[in-house]
């Protein structure tokens, strides 16, 4: 993995949640070509398409790192530790011959062994990661989309009313996720996140929700001047 992914940190600053999905709704037109790939591989099950962003600032050292523990995923911004696994990636802006690991998830939690497996057998497969980091790379669409290893596939395939809710307690910069019944994103504003391919369809993975119910918790107020 390591000759593959890099451990450098990002070469570009990621997006936060409004500035990316305002990118999305014009550039949402090439996730088609992204689908083609991981469907040409035979991937469909272990991967889907991640609109990067980050709710949290990071330092040029830091990824997001993932920990599940059951059924939630908390995620934090830190220092890629050493035996992580590269859970979602994109084609390096600054080295054509690498990718960016964007975020890990974390060796002690729960099915890090299945994932750790899985990322070996992904990124070892060199056709695919080649023809994925040129789709990628081309105007600039590494800087908003990645591909990230499925966490949560045997709880959502099959399940049609599922979908990962992500909040967001911003106060101690910090995420946390969890498959939920789509019912409650009825009534809320809420934006996708990431999508898997069902058959020839690519359908939302997951979603934040921004107001509402259930809605993150707000950014705290600025300083006073």
């Amino acid at each position: 993995m390591t000759a593959t992914a890099s451990e450098a940190g990002i070469s570009f600053p990621l997006k936060d949640l409004v500035f990316a999905q305002q990118l999305h709704q014009s550039a949402q037109q090439r996730l088609p070509e992204l689908a083609g790939i991981i469907r040409r591989h035979g991937f469909e099950k272990h991967i889907a398409i991640r609109l990067l962003h980050t709710h949290f600032p990071l330092d040029t050292r830091e990824v997001l790192v993932h920990r599940r523990h059951g059924r939630t995923t908390e995620t934090r911004p830190e220092p890629a530790p050493h035996d992580a696994i590269p859970c979602t990636v994109t084609a390096s802006c600054t080295d054509s011959a690498a990718l960016d690991t964007i975020e890990y998830f974390a060796a002690d939690s729960s099915a890090s062994g299945r994932l750790a497996v899985l990322a070996d057998r992904i990124l070892g497969c060199r056709a695919f990661i080649a023809e994925a980091s040129v789709a990628l790379a081309r105007d600039g669409m590494n800087t908003l989309y990645g591909l990230g290893l499925r966490f949560y596939a045997d709880e959502l395939d099959g399940d049609d009313d599922l979908i990962l809710v992500e909040r967001n307690d911003f106060a101690a910069e910090r995420s946390e996720t969890a498959p939920m019944s789509r019912s409650v994103l009825e009534g809320a504003v809420w934006t996708e996140t990431s999508w898997r391919l069902v058959g020839d369809q690519l359908v939302a993975e997951s979603a934040c929700i921004t107001s509402g119910l259930m809605a993150c918790e707000a950014p705290p107020p600025p300083p006073p001047v």
